[in-house]
C-alpha cells in the first residue's frame, strides 16, 4: 500500500529523500527554530505570481486532464539531501498539503483508536499503513492545491540545516519548484471531479472499511511489469513470439484481476474463453429442450454476441501518413518472399516494405557515418538536423537485409551515441603517443629463454624496404554523394518491380499460389512421359526381375526358394 502516494514503486531503485519519513518531533530539527537563507528566500519570493492564476476558480468541476501524474514522482523531483535535518518534517508537511483525509473515515478511525487508548496522531506515526488502508484521501482542485503546496515550499525551502548551514533547496530545487507548480496549475495531480480513486475491499474486525487505492503506478509496476520480466526471462523471444507471450499473459491476468476486482472472489474456470463461448452458444441453442436451464447457466458472458473491437494489440502498424512522410513503402508479401528480407513478420505487422528497427547493424552504422560526414548534405550547418528529411533519405537505401527503415526518433537517438563515439575516437587520436606509452607500460612482460631463430626463406617483397605511408584522407563530399546516389538508385530499381503500394487481397493470394498448367496444353502429358522415361523400374533384390512382387520390399520373391 502507498504511503499517501509516497510509497516507492518496484522499479524505483535506491533510497529517496521522502522514504522513511516517520520521526519523533522531540528529536528531529524543528522548523520554527531554523534560520532562513536569504538567497533561497529571494528565489521563493519570485514564484509568488504562480500561486493565484487569474479567473481560475470559475470552473471547479471541469476535468482538466484524464492523464494524472504520480504523487510519488512529484515528490521525487525535488533533489534533497537525505542527511538534511528538515528532510522528514518537510516530507510530512508536503504530504499533508497534497492529501486531505476523508472526514468520515477519519472520525470512524478516531473512535476505534480512542477505545484502544491511543490517538490518531500516534497511530499515524507508528503504523501509517494501518491508517491508510482504512481512510480515503482527496487531492483538491488545482487552485487550492497550488496554494497549499507553495506555502510548504515557501516555508521550508530557505531553511538551513543545523549542522551544515545549507538550505533545504538549492538552485536546482527551486527550478524544479517552478515546473511542479506549473503542472499543478494545469490539473495534472488533482483528483478528477466525480471520479473515485478508491474501492472497498471489505471490513476489518472493528467494522472499519478497508480500501484499495488506485493512485500511482505501484500496482502496474509490481503486478504487471515484474511478472512480464519473469515471463520473458527464460526466452530469447522474437517479436512474433513476444507478442504471443504478451497476449497469453494479458488474457490470464485480466481474467484473474478483473474477476477479483468486480466480485472480490478469485477466478475459477478455464482460460480457454473460446471453448466457454461455444458452451454458452450451445446453451442458447438448446434452451428450449433442457429442463432447469437456469441451474446450469453460469455468469459467463458470451463475447461472440457483441461486435468485435477495432482496437489493435501488440505491434501497431505505422500510419499511412507517417509512411508517406518518411518515404516508406507499403508491405508487399511477394517482395518479402522473393528478396528474402529479414524480420518479414515484423514488417507485415508494421505494414511497411521493410521492418522499422533502431540502428543495429554494421551496414547501418556505416551508412549513418556517410550521411553525417557529407558536409553539403542534410547534416550541414550548426542547426539541429531535420530528422524527418533524414529518415526519408534513409528509406531510399533500405534493402530489408542489412539496412532497415528508421523513424526520426531512432536516428536522433543514435546521433547522440555517434557523437560520443566520435569524441572518444578523436580524444584517443589526439593523445595517441601517451595512450600507446601507457598501454606498453601496463602490458605484462613475458620472461622466457632466448630462442635462436632458424633460417627461413624470405620473399622478395619482405626484403624491400617499405615506402613511407602516405597520408590518407576521407572520401570527398562528391564521392559520398555519388556513393549514396548509386545505392539509392539500385534500391529504387528493385522496388519499382513491385510498385509502391501493397497488392489487393485477391491479387496477393493468387500470386502466392503456383499456377497449374492448362488442360489443353500438352506440356503436362509430355512432362509425365519424360519423367517416366527417366525413372528406372523397381527390381527384386534377389532375382533382379521387374515383374516380381519382391520389387516391393514388403513382399517375398516368387522365383527364388526361401533359404
Amino acid at each position: 500500500d502507498e504511503l499517501l502516494g509516497t510509497a516507492v514503486a518496484d522499479d524505483d531503485v535506491g533510497r529517496s529523500w521522502h522514504e522513511d519519513i516517520e520521526y519523533d518531533p522531540a528529536v528531529e530539527q524543528a522548523p520554527e527554530a531554523s534560520s532562513s537563507d536569504a538567497a533561497s528566500a529571494q528565489r521563493a519570493e519570485q514564484l509568488h505570481s504562480m500561486v493565484n492564476p487569474p479567473n481560475s476558480s470559475d470552473t471547479p468541476s471541469i476535468i482538466r486532464s484524464r492523464v494524472l501524474g504520480d504523487i510519488w514522482h512529484l515528490m521525487d523531483q525535488f533533489k534533497i539531501s537525505v542527511n538534511h535535518g528538515l528532510r522528514r518534517p518537510f516530507a510530512h508537511a508536503l504530504r499533508d498539503a497534497i492529501f486531505i483525509p476523508d472526514p468520515e473515515d477519519k472520525a470512524a478511525i478516531e473512535d476505534v483508536l480512542q477505545r484502544r487508548g491511543t490517538s490518531f496522531k500516534a497511530m499515524f506515526f507508528s503504523h501509517p499503513k494501518w491508517i491508510l488502508r482504512r481512510m480515503k484521501c482527496h487531492v483538491p482542485e488545482p487552485e487550492t492545491l497550488v496554494s497549499r503546496v507553495f506555502e510548504v515550499l515557501f516555508t521550508y525551502g530557505p531553511l538551513k540545516d543545523a549542522k551544515t548551514g545549507q538550505p533545504l533547496f538549492n538552485d536546482t530545487a527551486w527550478d524544479t519548484v517552478r515546473n511542479v507548480l506549473e503542472n499543478i496549475r494545469h490539473g495534472y495531480y488533482s483528483d478528477p471531479p466525480g471520479l473515485s480513486l478508491y474501492f472497498v475491499r471489505g471490513r476489518d474486525k472493528d467494522g472499519l472499511l478497508l480500501y484499495r487505492s488506485l493512485r500511482g503506478t505501484n500496482h502496474v509496476e509490481g503486478g504487471v511489469h515484474q511478472n512480464i520480466i519473469q515471463c520473458f526471462s527464460a526466452y530469447n523471444a522474437s517479436p512474433e513470439f513476444a507478442v504471443n507471450l504478451l497476449r497469453d499473459y494479458f488474457l490470464c491476468h485480466n481474467l484473474r484481476v478483473g474477476t477479483y476486482n468486480r466480485t472480490g472472489a478469485p477466478y475459477q474456470g478455464s482460460y480457454d474463453i473460446w471453448q466457454r463461448n461455444r458452451i454458452a452458444q450451445l446453451m442458447d441453442l438448446t434452451e428450449d429442450s433442457i429442463d432447469h436451464l437456469e441451474e446450469l447457466r453460469s455468469s459467463w458472458v458470451n463475447t461472440w454476441d457483441y461486435k468485435e473491437s477495432e482496437e489493435s494489440f501488440g505491434i501497431l502498424p505505422i500510419s499511412p501518413t507517417t509512411r508517406a512522410s518518411l518515404g516508406m513503402l507499403d508491405y508487399h508479401p511477394d517482395f518479402g518472399r522473393d528478396q528474402k528480407i529479414h524480420h518479414q513478420w515484423l514488417a507485415s505487422a508494421q505494414q511497411t516494405r521493410h521492418a522499422v528497427l533502431p540502428v543495429h547493424t554494421a551496414e547501418e552504422r556505416a551508412l549513418f557515418c556517410l550521411l553525417a560526414g557529407d558536409t553539403k548534405g542534410l547534416f550541414a550547418g550548426k542547426a539541429s538536423p531535420n530528422w524527418v528529411a533524414i529518415a526519408a533519405e534513409w528509406s531510399g537505401h533500405c534493402d530489408g537485409q542489412k539496412i532497415f527503415y528508421k523513424l526520426p526518433e531512432h536516428l536522433k537517438t543514435y546521433f547522440k551515441t555517434w557523437h560520443v563515439n566520435c569524441n572518444e575516437q578523436n580524444s584517443i587520436e589526439d593523445n595517441r603517443a601517451a595512450y600507446e606509452r601507457i598501454r606498453t607500460a601496463l602490458s605484462a612482460q613475458v620472461r622466457s629463454l632466448p630462442i635462436l631463430p632458424a633460417d627461413q626463406p624470405a620473399s622478395l617483397a619482405s626484403q624491400i624496404a617499405p615506402s613511407e605511408p602516405s597520408e590518407t584522407t576521407g572520401p570527398s563530399s562528391w564521392h559520398v554523394s555519388a556513393l549514396l546516389g548509386n545505392h539509392s538508385t539500385r534500391q529504387s530499381l528493385i522496388q519499382h518491380v513491385y510498385g509502391e503500394h501493397a497488392p489487393t487481397g485477391a491479387a496477393a493470394s493468387s500470386s502466392s499460389k503456383r499456377k497449374a498448367p492448362a488442360a489443353s496444353d500438352g506440356s503436362a502429358a509430355d512432362g509425365d512421359n519424360h519423367r517416366g522415361a527417366k525413372r528406372r523400374r523397381r527390381t527384386c533384390v534377389k532375382c533382379k526381375r521387374t515383374d516380381c512382387p519382391g520389387a516391393f520390399r514388403s513382399r517375398p520373391c516368387e522365383f527364388t526358394a526361401p533359404s
